[in-house]
């Protein structure tokens, strides 16, 4: 035991004459021996470096989420097949959902609320990776999830995201799921965008929302969009599509964002 914490004190090369000193070794067995000494090490290391929660939210916090919301593995119990946390990150024991504020200031024109929202998708995909990388040179599994995409169609003509972050951040406690299909959050209200990354480590999920973010006759954002593609449950998809994106000098542009404005809770919970 002396040995070993003379050794561990000590530069690899360093390590090696000690070693042969100490053991009268040669020099194919110093190697192995130096080699096993530097593994045990590397391995408390690791355990050393272990995360909680609230590194985790520290990390989020240092990155510049607005919030951050953690949800245990076991509350995807519904999800779709093939749209679960463990299809991406088979080892995923928890999903950390960051979100930051969509700015007021976005809703005044299509051109500005679609270069706003695209700043936000960069942002939260590189929040995401910085957070995602952390974690790893934690000792842990981590992988980040893009805020929009990878997308396909799946078995009941649904085109879904390889995992919905609008769950996910239900799971998290970040809100509720408005009539608008909306994630509604207390403080930002539906004002909100997020991405995720998905973690081998163990950690405390925090409380679901117990606040209602839907007046139960409320059918303001249902009678609002201009084409009929909300029903309170579901958005119809390619209605919504046809309606709310467009393309302007090559480029596309959202021009409808009417269920997001109209809710009584578009910027907070009142």
């Amino acid at each position: 035991m002396q040995r070993m914490a003379l050794i561990n004190t000590l530069t690899p090369i360093a390590a090696i004459s000690v070693w042969q000193v100490l053991t009268g070794a040669g020099i194919s067995n110093v190697y192995v021996g130096i080699i096993n000494i530097y593994f045990v090490s590397y391995c408390k290391g690791v355990k050393r470096l272990g995360i909680c929660s609230e590194d985790v939210k520290g990390i989020s916090a240092k990155y510049g989420a607005d919030l951050c919301g953690i949800a245990s593995i076991d509350r995807f119990t519904t999800a779709p097949r093939g749209y679960h946390p463990c299809d991406i990150l088979p080892s995923c024991k928890s999903v950390v959902v960051v979100a930051c504020e969509f700015p007021r200031s976005s809703l005044s024109d299509p051109k500005n609320y679609t270069q706003v929202r695209n700043q936000l998708v960069k942002k939260l995909d590189n929040m995401a990776s910085l957070i995602s990388k952390e974690l790893k040179s934690r000792g842990t599994a981590a992988v980040a999830k893009r805020s929009i995409g990878p997308c396909e169609w799946d078995e009941d003509d649904r085109y879904r995201d390889d995992m919905s972050l609008i769950y996910a951040g239900v799971y998290a406690g970040l809100g509720k799921i408005g009539k608008n299909n909306l994630l509604i959050n207390n403080k930002y209200g539906n004002m909100i965008w997020c991405s995720a990354v998905l973690t081998s480590e163990k950690l405390e999920a925090d409380p679901l929302a117990e606040y209602e973010v839907c007046a139960k006759n409320c059918k303001i954002c249902i009678n609002s969009c201009p084409v009929g593609a909300i029903d309170g449950k579901l958005i119809k998809q390619l209605t919504c599509y046809d309606n709310a994106y467009t393309y302007r000098g090559g480029r596309q542009q959202i021009i409808c964002w009417k269920c997001r404005t109209v809710c009584p809770n578009c910027f907070g919970i009142k």
